[in-house]
């Protein structure tokens, strides 16, 4: 997608289980669906008039939801065939939304605690313990590959596990000081956090697996690969990076956005890596020449640029 200026800059994206569809959620409260084969628009919306700030496709493709910053909060949209506004229940302004597997989705509202909307609409509030005496509001949600458990980020670094079923239960699961974004490996064995140019891995029970600094600043969010192999970070800086997912050591260093890049997601099948960006640019990355060996790829470059690096370098 093309760039564009800062008041068109893309808030979220979601790739949606096909493979075949993402939801770009934008700052001037747009909200496009497109078809990653080619760019086409699939679906143009324009639902608010500021920021929709994450967009979240349910395991089946059949239905999205995406979090406003103004207006009701909570916009949904069937998704199966045509596109067409749901009705949603009044939640004020919202961070996050993810959908469950039962049909349930969890909000994470800009005030405190979290609201839980049953599939019939009912919404019930889930308020953790306060921290040091101050209640909490939520930085992040994530869901697991078949979303039936999540987990959600609070603002002073505590991880909340969701389980889905008839009745969504709650519970505090670990703290990570300064935890920002999280991600659920496609097994559930796995949590990966990110902070303040910081990744740690924690165990599906919470126990600390791994941490590292990662070369870069603050992230705004973090995603496994489909194959558990790899983590992709999106930095303040416009940086998105590539790690490995077991040793968390550095694998690429993906430059191409001007601004934050405020989204990665990995396609289903492990084909490459989207990012979108606050300078209102999404990018895909091919990802098979993260194990293409260096002596080929250079034999691919030589041929594409019809001549040797030597030369190409002027020496």
């Amino acid at each position: 997608m093309p760039g564009g200026d800062r008041d068109h800059g893309l808030a979220s994206a979601a790739v949606a289980g096909d493979g075949e569809r993402l939801a770009v959620a934008r700052a001037d409260g747009t909200l496009l669906v497109v078809r990653i084969s080619d760019g086409a628009v699939l679906f143009r919306d324009h639902p608010a008039d500021h920021v929709l700030k994450f967009a979240a496709w349910s395991s089946d493709g059949a239905r999205l939801a995406i979090a406003s910053t103004t207006g009701t909060g909570l916009i949904e949209y069937a998704a199966a065939g045509a596109f067409a506004r749901l009705p949603s229940p009044e939640l004020g302004a919202l961070r996050r939304v993810v959908a469950l597997h039962s049909g349930a989705r969890i909000a994470a509202p800009y005030a405190i605690g979290l609201h839980i909307i049953s599939a019939q609409g009912t919404v019930l509030p889930y308020a953790p313990t306060p921290v040091a005496g101050e209640a909490q509001s939520f930085r992040d949600l994530a869901v697991s590959a078949g979303q039936r458990y999540g987990v959600a980020v609070d603002a002073a670094g505590g991880f909340h596990r969701i389980d889905d079923g008839a009745n969504v239960a709650i519970r505090p699961l670990a703290s990570v000081p300064g935890a920002e974004v999280a991600d659920i490996s496609r097994d559930g064995a796995r949590i990966a956090v990110g902070s303040e140019g910081r990744i740690a891995l924690l165990a599906g029970d919470g126990r600390p697996l791994a941490a590292a600094a990662t070369g870069g600043d603050r992230i705004h969010d973090v995603a496994f690969s489909p194959d558990g192999r790899w983590l992709a970070l999106g930095e303040l800086s416009g940086t998105a990076r590539i790690l490995d997912a077991t040793t968390l050591q550095l694998r690429a260093v993906l430059a191409g956005h001007a601004r934050r890049v405020s989204a990665v997601a990995f396609d289903p099948a492990g084909r490459w890596l989207a990012t979108a960006s606050w300078d209102g640019s999404a990018r895909l990355w091919d990802l098979p020449t993260l194990t293409t060996p260096a002596a080929t790829l250079l034999t691919q470059a030589e041929a594409r640029w019809g001549l040797e690096l030597e030369r190409a370098l002027g020496r």
